[in-house]
């Protein structure tokens, strides 16, 4: 964008997210969130061009606006298209393909160097890296919770269990695709501190990880001595590297080891 004011530039982000931001709502059991994804105009040499763009922009009309719980679908009519943004299952996909960075412009990922420099990201992409990938064979693999890693280290626990109050990952390697189930060996206190989320991401090519392919909800039951419990939903997992997290739906959960293991066909 060209010639145009910070100024001007913080209108534009404010209207977005003015735009978005009342449709989400959050359940009794989880911290409220949002986020919106900004195509910033081109082209736009003079003021006169980008008041314009703006103007086309909000009175744009709506082709569909549909709200289902968590789940919101937008479509509007753009200039050179359509142009959409659906959120279901925590997952957002945008008519055009939004960019994967966090900041990106031209093609350029602005953002993830300047998140790099940042020591607890350099820390966790540093744990992240020399991981070795638990083996999974067909036949079940068990492995220690705290093999894992994560950006807090406080998760981590002086008997080697792993606390769940923040994201933690394994990266595992699949060797046969198929449908798996998990297990823990865990320890929760009572009913409102007894579940994750468990998540799974496939390694790409150049070693990042593709955004998750799933989020299943775990409730472990009530276990004030520790003892195995397991995840009723099976977990589709093709061949190759994955990293699993399980993320806090309840706090104050614990698990110290995993079983992985795949459905018979």
């Amino acid at each position: 964008m060209k010639n145009i004011t910070r100024h001007i530039r913080i209108i534009v982000v404010a209207s977005i997210a003015v735009m978005l931001l009342p449709c989400i709502s959050a359940s009794s059991d989880e911290m409220p969130g949002s986020a919106f994804w900004l195509r910033i105009g081109s082209q736009l040499e003079t003021n006169e061009q980008f008041q314009a763009w703006k103007q086309q922009f909000m009175t744009a009309p709506v082709n569909r606006l549909e709200v289902k719980r968590n789940n919101i679908d937008i479509e509007v009519a753009g200039q050179d298209g359509i142009v959409s943004i659906t959120l279901a299952d925590d997952v957002a996909t945008t008519i055009p393909a939004a960019p994967l960075g966090i900041l990106t412009l031209n093609g350029q990922d602005l953002g993830r160097p300047i998140l790099e420099r940042l020591p607890m990201v350099a820390r966790f992409v540093r744990q992240r890296d020399e991981a070795v990938p638990i083996v999974i064979k067909p036949a079940g693999t068990f492995w220690k919770a705290k093999t894992g890693y994560s950006f807090f280290e406080e998760i981590f626990e002086s008997d080697g269990s792993v606390r769940v109050n923040y994201d933690v990952s394994w990266q595992l390697q699949i060797e046969q695709s198929g449908e798996y189930y998990l297990s823990g060996w865990v320890q929760t206190m009572d009913p409102q501190h007894d579940s994750f989320w468990v998540e799974a991401a496939k390694r790409l090519p150049d070693g990042s990880f593709m955004r998750r392919s799933f989020r299943i909800d775990w409730h472990l039951g009530v276990h004030t001595d520790w003892g195995w419990t397991h995840l009723p939903t099976p977990i589709p997992l093709e061949a190759g590297i994955w990293q699993l997290t399980l993320r806090p739906r309840e706090y104050e959960g614990r698990i110290d080891t995993l079983f992985l293991k795949r459905v018979p066909p």
